[in-house]
């Protein structure tokens, strides 16, 4: 096994999959809420409520982190993975925020695929910690996660262009601009979920 702290002996995996588990129902209702804005309120306060849990988790695994006796780098590795959880949970429920706050009438495409592939790139890396649980190579997910990275990194480039050429048109600017908070704050949430990628690749590396 490439971490044996995340097997059946200590409680870390578990509690991570939970949290993952968590997270991804979050940006599932993110995907749904950005395809149609008009069910934004709704969402929104479910993706609140389903951060709300994960924070307990988050708390138990600090609890658990305290109470095992653990090496430094160990400790170390699985506060890191479990606090980028918990900072992705956040960033999802800042975007789901603002598209409640900001009343949007009309989707924008691009919205909707980046939190699709940010979805993907989370159920990918819960993948990859399954799979570090069982002892298995994870190379597919990595490359696969950096694909989805690249892609979105274009993809948001393209919509915030979009919409400062709109802005310099359009009489109201007003919601273009939210548009462009709204966009800057899914990119954190797409920087958190590679970032939960990279924490989980480097325990093959520091752990194999």
């Amino acid at each position: 096994m490439a971490f044996s702290l995340l097997g059946h002996a200590f409680p870390f995996g578990r509690l991570l999959e939970r949290q993952f588990a968590l997270l991804i129902q979050a940006a599932g209702e993110l995907q749904t809420l950005l395809a149609d804005p008009a069910t934004a309120g709704a969402a929104a306060g479910r993706v609140r409520d389903l951060e709300q849990t994960a924070r307990l988790t988050f708390r138990a695994i600090g609890r658990e982190l305290g109470l095992t006796r653990l090496l430094p780098l160990e400790r170390s590795d699985l506060h890191a993975l479990s606090l980028a959880l918990e900072e992705t949970t956040r960033a999802l429920v800042a975007v789901a925020a603002r598209a409640g706050l900001y009343g949007f009438t009309a989707p924008r495409p691009a919205a909707s695929s980046l939190a699709g592939s940010l979805t993907e790139m989370l159920e990918l890396a819960a993948l990859m910690l399954a799979k570090l649980r069982r002892g298995e190579p994870i190379l597919a997910e990595v490359a696969a996660v950096e694909r989805l990275t690249e892609e979105s990194d274009s993809l948001l480039l393209v919509a915030l262009g979009e919409l400062y050429e709109e802005e310099a048109e359009a009489t109201n600017p007003l919601p273009l601009l939210r548009w462009s908070h709204l966009l800057d704050r899914l990119e954190t949430a797409l920087d958190g979920a590679g970032r939960i990628a990279g924490i989980l690749e480097s325990l093959v590396i520091k752990h194999a």
